[in-house]
């Protein structure tokens, strides 16, 4: 028999090993939470490499934002293209501020990404890191479980390649329908034209006939007038008149030549040497009674001694005529001024530079780029097709030369036009 001291030293000792094997049981516990915890932990590490492999392994820039709109991951293309250091430059900032480092989204951002609205898609930008270079920003969602968004991704492509060749598959299938068009006009502008050349021929001699008989006929009366001009003037006159036309119509004869064969993407440029100042003057006489309508100040200057210059003249003339219309058209102010400035190139081999300004309306950055692309124009349809200056431009590199222009917006605009020696472009 146990005395009653000897059941409690046992109920303690019973209770003392109770409580021993609870705090085993709670350590084990806790030493399988730690384990699961760091096995867990390692889980997720390993996963997040795993995941960043995969994005450092996409070439194009890749982001991917939590629930507040903060990059959470981006992969090694976003982190060059943005200019980071590492990483965790970027990590839990807002886009705005991780690589712009701004307190708001960007001025005329087209999708703000600083909350989540379940949208995805894609839109075209001009990349804000690389002048010139045009992207495409597709976003994706991300959602769990239960269909709710929890993060997105954003990939940015670089389609300025696709862009350029899309615009030429464009112009090329324009130019083809413009080739078309041209061989149907050609023919019902040179029938008339074809009446006028053969008989101005004609009208020379009528005239040389008849005249002497008018003259004959003023010398009996003193002071006799015709037009406010005498005889002998008024005979002058009318010899200009149809040096003019016959002029005129020879102009229509080699555009018509040289659109077909802009057409045909070529130009048939046959040089001679010519004098600048003189091609000049005929390319403002044409445009003349254009100038003075709105055009309150116009200039010529061309310096002599100015050596004259190996070039095709009635291409040359005619990028000048199509250079000053288009100057008076762009005329939007009282003292509207237009100039024509011609001097010896400084560049090698560059036989002369002949500008063309203007203190009209000028052009914004994107006209300025477009300008020379075909069908395009800020003009109203009865002003312009968006040919003029493409024409321009090709002619002049067919001849070897180039054209340039510089604009600001309501300042106005220049086009300079530099020709080269022949040789220079052949060597």
């Amino acid at each position: 028999m146990y005395s009653n001291e000897e059941f409690q030293t046992a109920g303690k000792e019973i209770g003392q090993m109770g409580k021993s094997e609870k705090e085993i049981h709670q350590r084990v516990e806790r030493h399988t939470s730690e384990t699961e915890k760091r096995r867990a932990e390692e889980l997720i590490r390993t996963s997040k490499a795993m995941l960043q492999t995969i994005f450092d392994g996409i070439s194009e820039p890749l982001l991917m934002l939590d629930r507040t709109g903060k990059v959470s991951m981006l992969n090694r293309p976003a982190r060059d293209y943005y200019h980071l250091a590492a990483y965790v430059d970027a990590i839990g900032k807002p886009c705005y501020t991780a690589f712009f480092k701004l307190p708001a989204p960007c001025s005329g951002c087209k999708r703000p990404l600083s909350h989540l609205d379940g949208s995805e898609g894609s839109f075209e930008r001009q990349s804000p890191v690389i002048p010139g270079r045009l992207e495409q920003v597709s976003i994706y969602s991300k959602k769990d479980d239960s269909g709710a968004e929890e993060a997105r991704i954003v990939r940015i492509t670089d389609i300025t390649h696709a862009k350029i060749l899309e615009r030429e598959l464009i112009q090329k299938e324009k130019l083809a329908s413009l080739g078309l068009l041209v061989s149907g006009i050609a023919h019902e502008i040179n029938n008339p034209n074809n009446f006028i050349s053969f008989n101005l021929p004609i009208l020379r001699e009528y005239l040389g006939a008849m005249l002497p008989i008018v003259s004959e006929y003023g010398a009996k009366r003193p002071g006799f007038e015709l037009f406010g001009m005498s005889c002998e003037e008024f005979e002058k006159d009318i010899f200009k008149l149809l040096e003019n036309m016959e002029h005129g119509s020879n102009r229509i004869n080699a555009t018509i030549t040289r659109l077909k064969g802009f057409a045909r993407k070529r130009v048939m440029a046959e040089r001679e040497r010519i004098d600048i100042k003189t091609l000049i003057d005929r390319a403002v006489a044409l445009c003349r009674s254009e100038i003075q309508k709105k055009i309150k100040s116009f200039e010529v200057s061309v310096p002599e001694p100015m050596p004259t210059v190996n070039t095709d003249a009635e291409v040359l003339e005619q990028v000048l005529v199509n250079l000053l219309i288009n100057a008076v058209h762009a005329a939007d102010k009282k003292d509207s001024a237009i100039w024509v400035r011609a001097r010896q190139g400084a560049e090698p081999f560059c036989q002369c530079v002949i500008e063309v300004g203007d203190n009209g309306c000028g052009m914004t950055e994107s006209t300025r780029q477009r300008v020379f692309d075909p069908f395009f124009t800020t003009k109203t349809p009865e002003l312009g097709t968006g040919l003029g200056l493409y024409v321009c431009q090709t002619f002049i590199e067919g001849l070897g030369g180039k054209i340039e222009v510089e604009s600001r917006l309501g300042r106005g605009t220049t086009f300079k036009l530099s020709l080269f020696e022949l040789k220079n472009r052949e060597s």
